[in-house]
């Protein structure tokens, strides 16, 4: 009997050993350090039917895992003159501004976004700035197309665009690396003229003199 009261102690204090004590503590769990990245892209578009300046902020799903929650897109996008710094534009971003998502369910408000998945959320810039001036007749200066009279041609003007947003309450808010857009905004008919080349903005024939 002291035999085997003396194996079943051995045997108790070996698992004691394996288990170790109950009231030992778990790693502290960290949040990931980032989840998205946002990207700014910015188009000036000339077509028959088209004449617009459209901002857009690309944010991609960098985590490896899905996130999903309810989405809240809170942000901004600002167009800044390089010419003159007072000239800028504001839009305040909701999810009205939401251009693309392949799994967003707007009754709800529930966003899915996978790993490398990218939503886009943008605005289209009607050339006012956030005093209310309208920067065709204000602020641009152009010159007459010779190859067709009902068309003007503004000088090359260079504008910084810049954006954050908020896509989930508890991710925070990420900022797109502002980018310098150079364009010259083109007054009349296209359709009365001879087709420009396209991407028109990259043949700006003048540059504003400084």
């Amino acid at each position: 009997m002291q035999r085997y009261t003396i194996f079943l102690f051995y045997i108790l204090a070996l698992m004691s050993l394996s288990f170790g004590p109950c009231d030992e503590s778990l790693p502290t769990y960290k949040e990931p350090e980032k989840i998205f990245d946002a990207t700014m892209v910015s188009s000036y578009v000339v077509t028959k039917v088209l004449n617009g300046f459209f901002v857009q902020i690309h944010v991609r799903n960098i985590f490896d895992e899905t996130i999903q929650s309810k989405a809240i897109l809170r942000g901004t996008i600002q167009i800044t003159s390089a010419r003159d710094s007072s000239i800028h534009k504001t839009f305040k971003l909701s999810v009205a501004n939401l251009i693309k998502a392949k799994d967003y369910n707007p009754i709800s408000s529930i966003l899915t976004i996978d790993p490398g998945d990218t939503i886009r959320v943008g605005v289209t810039w009607d050339f006012t700035d956030d005093k209310g001036s309208n920067l065709l007749t204000d602020f641009f200066r152009v010159w007459e197309n010779p190859a067709c009279r009902t068309q003007k041609i503004a000088y090359t003007e260079d504008v910084i665009i810049s954006g954050e947003i908020t896509v989930f309450e508890k991710t925070g808010i990420i900022r797109g690396v502002p980018i310098l857009h150079s364009f010259c905004y083109i007054v009349g008919d296209p359709q009365e003229c001879p087709p420009l080349p396209f991407p028109f903005t990259a043949n700006c024939p003048f540059r504003y003199p400084h």
